[in-house]
């Protein structure tokens, strides 16, 4: 066993299912995009499909999606309400405010919910 190591990564081996796995892959991508590209070209009332609609579809793959204004509102919001609900739980423990307990422990949970769900879509 002389064999010298392969002089870089290109020039790994591939095991047969890696390579059964990355012919599937390129495959379904593959069905996407044209998938993809035919929609964009009906869109556009095309009577063919064409290497800008193509194009076109690849950007929507590969762009970096902008998230919607309320969920950047949700994501500042929830931290915040559940900051001053925290925050102001002891306040009102100290004194006889009932209604500030509760409503102290309604922001905390509705805040510590808010921001729940706005990390669980950002992952």
């Amino acid at each position: 066993m002389n064999e010298s190591p392969p002089e870089s990564r290109d020039e790994l081996e591939l095991h047969p299912s890696a390579d059964d796995a990355i012919a599937d892959a390129t495959r379904r991508f593959m069905t996407h995009v044209t998938s993809t590209s035919r929609g964009i070209a009906s869109l556009q009332q095309a009577d063919i499909v064409t290497r800008i609609h193509v194009e076109q579809a690849l950007i929507r793959f590969y762009a970096p999606r902008e998230r919607p204004r309320v969920f950047m509102l949700l994501a500042l919001i929830g931290p915040a309400i559940f900051g001053a609900g925290i925050s102001g739980f002891p306040l009102a423990l100290e004194g006889d405010h009932n209604t500030l307990l509760v409503a102290f422990t309604i922001m905390s949970i509705v805040g510590g919910v808010l921001s729940a769900i706005t990390a669980r879509l950002d992952s």
